[in-house]
C-alpha cells in the first residue's frame, strides 16, 4: 500500500525503500516512526460503525486477534517485498506453516512435502497432519520426477524450502510449480533462508510464501513471528479466517520489532552472505572437513539453479567434521566467538549440531536418508568481522 511519501511517485521504488517506507502512516502526533499500538480492542465511532466493521461493510480494526495496525504494517511490507497481493501475520514461523496446511487442507486431502525441511516442519507433517486425516508423501526436494509421480487425485498442496535447512539444496521452483499448475495444486515455499532480499519464489511460480519473522526478517534474535504472503483469495480470505478463528495471532510489539528489522534486511543479507561464502571457501581447505554445503561454491550441484533463482548464496553454511559426533562436539565446544545456539538469522554468528538439536526428533533412518550426519555442523553467519570468524573456526577445527 503506498504511503504519504510514495503517493506522487511514478517510478517503481527500490527494495530497501519499500522495506523502510511501505505501510508507514503519519500519526496524529507526527511521529517519524511507526507508533507502537498496544491494545486488545478498538473503539467504534457508533453502534452502526461496529456493525459495519464486523459485516466488512467498512474498514477499521476490531480486535487485535483479528487485526492490529502494527501487524498490518508488517503484512503490507512483506506483500510488497515478495510481490504478493496480500500477506497476513502469525505468532511464529511454525504457526504460519501450520496455518497453510490446516487452513487450506482437510480430512481426505493429500499433500507432498519435501524431505529436506526444518525439523519442526517434519514433525508437524509426519506426526500431526495424519491425525487430521491429511495424507502425506515425502520426496527429495531436488527430484522433479518424484514430485510428479507422487501426485494423486486428492493432492491439494506441495510444500518445500529453498535453499533447504541445513544442507542448502536448491529446489527447481519453476519446474515444481509447472508440475503443480498442470494438476491445480497449491505450491507453498518457505522463503525463510533467502528472504525476499535474495529471492522471490512467487515470481518463479510459487503460489504462497511462508516466513519465520523470527529469523532474518527481524535479524537480531529478539522476538518471534511469522508471515504468509500470496493471493488474496487464499491468503487474505481462507488462511486469514483460519488464523482469526484459531488464534495464532502475532502480538503488536513483535510485529513492530520485525518491521524495524526489515529496514536493514537487504544490507544484512548481502553482507552476511558474503561472509558465509568466505567461510565456506575457507572450510574447503581444511583437512578435518569432509564436506562443505554452500550453493555458490564451484562444483556444487546446485550452483546453476542458485544463480538462476537467488541473488547470492545465503548466510547459512554447513559442513561435516571428520570423526562424527565426537569431533563435531569438540569443534563446537572450542568456539570462542561464535555462539552455540539452535537459532539462525541473527547478526551474531551461531553454530549448532543439527542431529541433536533442530533435527533431533527425526528417526535415525530419516536422518540418514535426509543427509543429517553425526558430523554435520550448521553455521548461521552474522555480521562480525569475517576474519575473526575464520580464525575462531580455524582454532576450533585444530
Amino acid at each position: 500500500m503506498p504511503n504519504d511519501n510514495q503517493k506522487n511517485s511514478k517510478k517503481p521504488l527500490g527494495f530497501s525503500t519499500r522495506a523502510i517506507r511501505v505501510g508507514w502512516r503519519r500519526s496524529h502526533r507526527d511521529a517519524h516512526h511507526d507508533p507502537l499500538i498496544l491494545t486488545s480492542s478498538f473503539r467504534f465511532e457508533s453502534a452502526e460503525d461496529g456493525a459495519d466493521r464486523f459485516a466488512k461493510r467498512s474498514s477499521g480494526d476490531i480486535y487485535t486477534r483479528f487485526t492490529n495496525p502494527n501487524c498490518t504494517i508488517l503484512a503490507e511490507k512483506i506483500a510488497s517485498l515478495e510481490g504478493a497481493q496480500c500477506a497476513v501475520t502469525t505468532a511464529t514461523g511454525m504457526a504460519a506453516i501450520n496455518a497453510c496446511f490446516l487452513g487450506l487442507c482437510g480430512a481426505g486431502d493429500h499433500v507432498v512435502v519435501a524431505e529436506d525441511v526444518f525439523g519442526g516442519t517434519s514433525t508437524l507433517v509426519d506426526t500431526y497432519l495424519p491425525k487430521y486425516g491429511i495424507e502425506v508423501t515425502r520426496v527429495p526436494v531436488d527430484s522433479l520426477d518424484l514430485w510428479r509421480s507422487s501426485i494423486r487425485k486428492n493432492t491439494k498442496l506441495f510444500f518445500l524450502e529453498s535453499p533447504t535447512n541445513p544442507l542448502l539444496k536448491v529446489a527447481d521452483i519453476p519446474g515444481i510449480a509447472q508440475i503443480a499448475k498442470n494438476h491445480k495444486i497449491i505450491v507453498v515455499v518457505d522463503n525463510c533462508l533467502p528472504t525476499p532480499a535474495l529471492s522471490q519464489p512467487l515470481s518463479l511460480g510459487a503460489t504462497i510464501i511462508t516466513h519465520s519473522g523470527t529469523k532474518f526478517l527481524e535479524g537480531h534474535g529478539r522476538t518471534l513471528g511469522g508471515v504468509i504472503a500470496g493471493p488474496s483469495d487464499l491468503v487474505g480470505e481462507v488462511i486469514y479466517q483460519f488464523i482469526r478463528n484459531s488464534g495464532p495471532s502475532l502480538s503488536p510489539f513483535n510485529a513492530w520489532v520485525i518491521s524495524s528489522g526489515l529496514s536493514t534486511l537487504e544490507l544484512r543479507m548481502n553482507a552476511m552472505s558474503a561472509n558465509a561464502l568466505r567461510i565456506a571457501e575457507f572450510l574447503l581447505t581444511q583437512p578435518n572437513v569432509s564436506k562443505v554445503h554452500y550453493p555458490t561454491l564451484p562444483g556444487n550441484k546446485f550452483s546453476t539453479l542458485c544463480a538462476a533463482q537467488i541473488k547470492s548464496g545465503t548466510p547459512l553454511v554447513s559442513f561435516v567434521c571428520n570423526g562424527g559426533r565426537e569431533k563435531a562436539f569438540s569443534f563446537l565446544n572450542k568456539l570462542e566467538i561464535i555462539s552455540l545456539s539452535a537459532n539462525l538469522g541473527d547478526v551474531k554468528t551461531m553454530a549448532t549440531h543439527p542431529a541433536t538439536t533442530t533435527h533431533a526428533r527425526l528417526r535415525d533412518e530419516q536422518k540418514l536418508a535426509y543427509g543429517i550426519e553425526e558430523g554435520l555442523i550448521r553455521i548461521s553467519v552474522g555480521l562480525e568481522t569475517v576474519s575473526d570468524l575464520v580464525d575462531d573456526i580455524s582454532s576450533a577445527l585444530a
